[in-house]
Protein backbone atom coordinates (compact mmCIF):
# COMPACT_ATOMS: atom_id res chain seq x y z
CA UNK A 1 0.00 0.00 0.00
CA UNK A 2 3.09 2.47 0.54
CA UNK A 3 4.36 2.44 -2.25
CA UNK A 4 1.28 2.85 -4.13
CA UNK A 5 0.62 5.69 -2.30
CA UNK A 6 3.72 7.07 -2.72
CA UNK A 7 3.25 6.82 -6.90
CA UNK A 8 0.12 8.92 -6.54
CA UNK A 9 1.78 11.35 -4.50
CA UNK A 10 4.16 11.73 -7.46
CA UNK A 11 1.44 11.94 -10.10
CA UNK A 12 -0.44 14.16 -8.41
CA UNK A 13 2.46 16.48 -7.30
CA UNK A 14 3.39 16.67 -10.84
CA UNK A 15 0.70 18.32 -12.51
CA UNK A 16 1.02 21.57 -9.77
CA UNK A 17 1.31 24.37 -11.58
CA UNK A 18 4.19 27.46 -10.64
CA UNK A 19 6.75 24.68 -9.30
CA UNK A 20 10.13 24.74 -9.60
CA UNK A 21 11.80 21.76 -10.83
CA UNK A 22 15.73 20.94 -11.30
CA UNK A 23 16.43 19.51 -14.95
CA UNK A 24 19.72 18.08 -15.51
CA UNK A 25 21.28 15.60 -18.06
CA UNK A 26 24.61 13.97 -18.79
CA UNK A 27 26.19 12.71 -21.84
CA UNK A 28 26.22 8.95 -22.12
CA UNK A 29 29.76 7.77 -20.30
CA UNK A 30 30.30 11.77 -19.63
CA UNK A 31 30.88 12.18 -23.11
CA UNK A 32 30.70 15.58 -24.31
CA UNK A 33 27.30 16.39 -25.65
CA UNK A 34 28.26 19.93 -27.23
CA UNK A 35 31.37 19.74 -29.09
CA UNK A 36 30.89 23.31 -31.41
CA UNK A 37 29.59 26.56 -30.83
CA UNK A 38 27.03 26.07 -32.76
CA UNK A 39 25.82 22.70 -31.04
CA UNK A 40 25.70 25.02 -27.92
CA UNK A 41 24.16 27.84 -29.68
CA UNK A 42 21.28 25.45 -31.06
CA UNK A 43 20.88 24.17 -27.42
CA UNK A 44 20.35 27.78 -25.90
CA UNK A 45 18.02 28.52 -29.06
CA UNK A 46 15.54 25.16 -28.12
CA UNK A 47 15.58 26.82 -24.38
CA UNK A 48 14.17 30.29 -25.37
CA UNK A 49 11.17 28.14 -27.41
CA UNK A 50 9.75 26.44 -24.48
CA UNK A 51 8.56 29.21 -22.61
CA UNK A 52 6.20 29.76 -26.50
CA UNK A 53 5.47 26.25 -27.12
CA UNK A 54 5.57 24.87 -22.94
CA UNK A 55 4.64 27.47 -20.93
CA UNK A 56 7.99 26.70 -18.89
CA UNK A 57 10.06 29.37 -17.82
CA UNK A 58 13.98 29.17 -17.85
CA UNK A 59 15.43 31.86 -15.21
CA UNK A 60 18.87 30.24 -15.53
CA UNK A 61 21.50 28.12 -17.24
CA UNK A 62 24.56 26.09 -16.74
CA UNK A 63 25.49 24.05 -19.45
CA UNK A 64 28.99 22.50 -19.77
CA UNK A 65 30.57 20.35 -21.78
CA UNK A 66 29.25 16.82 -20.84
CA UNK A 67 25.96 17.90 -18.97
CA UNK A 68 23.59 20.91 -18.18
CA UNK A 69 21.40 22.26 -15.27
CA UNK A 70 18.26 24.03 -15.55
CA UNK A 71 16.30 25.80 -12.80
CA UNK A 72 12.59 25.59 -14.21
CA UNK A 73 9.03 26.75 -13.26
CA UNK A 74 6.35 25.53 -15.00
CA UNK A 75 3.16 27.47 -15.20
CA UNK A 76 1.12 24.43 -17.29
CA UNK A 77 0.62 21.28 -16.18
CA UNK A 78 3.10 19.40 -17.86
CA UNK A 79 6.82 19.52 -17.71
CA UNK A 80 8.06 15.90 -19.53
CA UNK A 81 7.08 17.22 -23.23
CA UNK A 82 9.39 20.51 -22.58
CA UNK A 83 12.25 18.07 -20.88
CA UNK A 84 11.91 15.53 -23.83
CA UNK A 85 12.26 18.49 -26.43
CA UNK A 86 16.03 19.06 -24.87
CA UNK A 87 17.29 15.73 -24.94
Amino acid sequence: MGARREKKDQIASNRIPRRWYHVMNRGAGRRVIYPTNSERAYFLALLGDLQNTFGVQTHAYCLMDNHYHLPKRRRMPAVGPARRTVR
